[in-house]
């Protein structure tokens, strides 16, 4: 079967590492940049497909998608 996307992908930084982010932007006294560990938040369809599996890539793909990191930045 012909297929326009074969998965779709959310990356981004878990609720656990965005809170302790926040939080330490919120107590520090002045500007601040932290590094966000970004994941694979989800995925779709969840299992592999036959002929392209995606399992395999997925560890990889946030280095492909964000290859400088992510930045939570405060003024």
């Amino acid at each position: 079967m012909q297929r326009l996307v074969h998965y779709f992908a959310v990356l981004g930084a878990s609720e656990d590492e965005l809170g302790r982010a926040l939080q330490l932007a919120a107590e520090a006294p002045g500007p601040v940049r932290t590094a966000l560990r970004v994941t694979a938040l989800e995925r779709y369809p969840p299992q592999d497909h036959g002929g392209v599996p995606l399992s395999q890539q997925l560890a990889a793909l946030p280095e492909f998608c964000f290859p400088g990191g992510a930045l939570l930045t405060s003024d």
